[in-house]
């Protein structure tokens, strides 16, 4: 199903600045063990979500036979906390070295993230979480992207393109909603997501990661299913597996929907004129993702200055 552009109103978030407290790490590390179903909480060695596993080169990481980790318990804040501190994962360091993000996806939020009564140690959980899996989505986009650029260099070469090319590009062109020999509006779409922008939508949506739906039903970006219940005053929002399926679902948002055609072109010029995407003007550019218009993109733009977002569009895997 299409997204909806139109994202469901939230309360405006906290914008007080995070004071960058020393929480370190993810998950602890678990041998794999296949599992017949996801559990209620999990480590995810790679992201499901709208990209086809065999679009893929290469996963981010080895993977087991279902791709999945089992968490005996319920993550909580606490278990979060404590191995933060055992992994050295904090979002002080990952600002000064940009390359200090461990590879591991949590599939849903600590459920207790609500009850934390620190804003600041809120938001730093909330980022920790989040930073690992859109880093991951992003690795993804960038590899179909670099294919792509393959695939069309080869193909205005005027070579022939093998059937495993053809293949390929008509899977991306069906997935990126365009037609396979549309090479410029396929670049337009395959093309990454600054995280300090979806921390910052995220953020705005989900109060944090405090909302019922985002802790729940993961659902982080306000996605609503166009489906209206008798007297209800908005749509139903979409639920989701995983934080990674959230995340997913987002990026293709705003890679096909023809609401984000100015957003896409905006980065496409970033692309061209240094390759450094500024998430702060990209904001600029999401008037439509919700009906409170420009009160909407000025409140993503306060969460992207006041909270440092920007310092996250640097953060790598330690690996």
């Amino acid at each position: 199903m299409l997204e909806i552009a139109l994202a469901r109103p939230r309360m405006r978030a906290l914008f007080a600045a995070g004071s960058g407290l020393a929480f370190t790490g993810l998950v602890a590390v678990l041998g794999f063990q296949p599992t017949p179903a996801r559990s209620a909480l999990e480590v995810v060695a790679d992201i499901p979500g709208v990209y086809p596993i065999d679009m893929i080169d290469a996963l981010p990481v080895t993977v087991a036979t279902d791709r999945t980790v089992n968490v005996a318990d319920r993550v909580t804040v606490a278990s979060l906390a404590d191995d933060f501190q055992a992994r050295g994962y904090s979002m002080l360091r990952v600002r000064a070295t940009e390359s200090s993000v461990p590879r591991v996806i949590l599939a849903q939020l600590p459920h207790d993230i609500h009850t934390i009564d620190s804003i600041d140690q809120r938001k730093e959980i909330f980022i920790a979480t989040l930073l690992p899996i859109l880093l991951a989505e992003g690795e993804r986009i960038a590899r179909l992207r670099a294919r792509l650029e393959d695939v069309v260099r080869l193909a205005e070469s005027g070579a022939t393109l093998s059937e495993s090319d053809r293949d390929w590009l008509a899977r991306l062109a069906q997935q990126f909603k365009v037609d396979a020999g549309d090479f410029d509006e396929l670049l337009l779409r395959v093309d990454s997501v600054p995280p300090s922008l979806a921390l910052a939508q995220a953020a705005l949506e989900s109060g944090w990661g405090t909302s019922r739906v985002a802790r729940v039903s993961q659902a982080l970006f306000g996605h609503t299913t166009g489906v209206w219940r008798d007297g209800a005053d908005q749509p139903d929002l979409r639920r989701f597996a995983t934080l990674a399926d959230a995340v997913a679902a987002y990026v293709d948002n705003l890679n096909t929907n023809r609401a984000y055609a100015r957003f896409r072109a905006a980065r496409a010029a970033m692309r061209r004129n240094g390759g450094e995407l500024d998430a702060h003007a990209l904001a600029n550019h999401l008037l439509r993702y919700s009906e409170r218009g420009a009160d909407y993109v000025r409140d993503v733009r306060a969460l992207i200055r006041t909270n440092e977002l920007l310092a996250f569009d640097g953060a790598r895997f330690v690996d």
